[in-house]
């Protein structure tokens, strides 16, 4: 009997031993993927060295944002905004629902400088030219620059005036810049692509499409047309799909500095399945869409994704208690060059 007992309290201790690691490999499994590996995701991830939050607390940033070319600065479209805490919930809106404007912070961080003054409209998507000097960006359906010190007024860029102009790219080759118009026909939107240059001559059509990106050499574009990623001659010939995951979302594509890969975004999630909850992560494949990698992984909705200081800053909204209030923060995540 007291052999029977022994055993008994033996085999109970193997199955809780079982289960307490079971459940640990469960829960470390919570991770974001890079290069070095998999390591724990915390709700301030930046203490573990591989990620690093780079925008200051109070701001809200948003869509698509513009590095300089030394790298040492960056243009983010955002607003200022509070916080209220109450009990374990956290919600963030933007004051008094203020327009969006260009401010400058360090590739480090810091307190940031203020560019734009909406004057009632967003002023989003910027991108700087080949010198630095300047930075073009849409507001009010409409293609600007600006000096990117901020100094002087704001230019017009004549752009097609047949509907939105928006998500300007400047190519860092040539300055030519590669843009969309958004149409009203009926109940759909049509999204263009066009190219022109700094003084809106030589416009030219490319094709249907959105979220458009210059390639280091300025020969191709990149872009996201129905869920997947296409490349294009700057001509408009030469048409290539690079992505085809059946049910999932894979856009907003960004070249790498040698132009060899492409960061997307994309809700991809195990066994190619689409993630639940609308969530997006960070991802990385070659230049003809082989060796796909994924970089990041949490619920948190990463995205524009861009290549620079050796690893790939995106926007989250991660470690915010919920997500309905959750404020846009620019991120940097180190990989391997």
């Amino acid at each position: 009997m007291v052999k029977l007992i022994k055993l008994a309290t033996f085999l109970i201790a193997i199955i809780s031993l079982s289960f307490a690691t079971g459940c640990a490999q469960k829960k470390a499994s919570k991770t974001f993927a890079s290069s070095k590996g998999f390591v724990k995701e915390f709700d301030e991830p930046s203490v573990r060295g591989v990620l690093q939050r780079i925008s200051p607390e109070g701001v809200d940033v948003r869509r698509k944002y513009a590095i300089s070319p030394d790298g040492e600065s960056i243009v983010v479209s955002a607003a200022q905004t509070k916080v209220k805490v109450r009990k374990t919930k956290q919600t963030a809106t933007r004051i008094g629902q203020v327009p969006l404007d260009l401010w400058k912070i360090s590739k480090t961080g810091g307190a940031p400088i203020k560019i734009t003054s909406s004057n009632g409209s967003d002023c989003l998507s910027p991108s700087f030219t080949s010198d630095g000097k300047f930075i073009v960006f849409e507001s009010g359906g409409t293609i600007w620059k600006v000096r990117s010190d901020g100094a002087g007024a704001r230019t017009r860029l004549p752009a097609t005036g047949l509907g939105y102009d928006n998500s300007p790219d400047v190519c860092r080759k040539n300055n030519k810049i590669v843009f969309v118009t958004s149409q009203r026909l009926g109940k759909t939107t049509a999204n263009t692509i066009w190219t022109t240059n700094l003084h809106g001559g030589e416009l030219t059509q490319i094709r249907e499409g959105n979220y458009p990106r210059w390639s280091p050499d300025g020969k191709k574009i990149a872009f996201e047309f129905r869920d997947d990623i296409w490349l294009i001659s700057a001509d408009g010939t030469d048409l290539t799909q690079l992505t085809n995951t059946q049910k999932v979302v894979e856009g907003i594509p960004s070249f790498s500095k040698d132009g060899k890969q492409i960061a997307y975004v994309s809700n991809e999630g195990d066994s190619g399945k689409p993630l639940r909850g609308g969530d997006y992560n960070i991802w990385v494949m070659n230049i003809d869409g082989t060796q796909k990698q994924q970089l990041t992984e949490l619920g948190s909705w990463d995205s524009w994704p861009q290549f620079e200081n050796g690893g790939v800053y995106f926007l989250s909204g991660r470690a915010a208690a919920n997500k309905a209030g959750r404020v846009q923060r620019l991120w940097h995540i180190k990989i391997n060059e």
